[in-house]
């Protein structure tokens, strides 16, 4: 990820990402994005916890996203 965000640095563009944001609960994940130049995130969020969790099959999902 963080030469992905080099190489958009270089073309003076910004790197972001289109996500559940379930990685970004990860500390070590997320600091290397954000080292790296991570400019922006969108998160996809299904609705209430329940449904979120329904719809990404993984209970606790909501929870890692929000």
């Amino acid at each position: 990820m963080r030469n992905a965000a080099g190489v958009c640095a270089s073309l003076g563009k910004k790197f972001g990402l289109i996500t559940n944001a379930r990685m970004l609960a990860y500390r070590p994940f997320r600091e290397e994005l954000l080292d790296g130049g991570l400019a922006y995130v969108y998160m996809s969020l299904h609705g209430p916890r329940e449904v979120h969790d329904e719809v990404t099959r993984v209970s606790g999902a909501y929870e890692q996203s929000i």
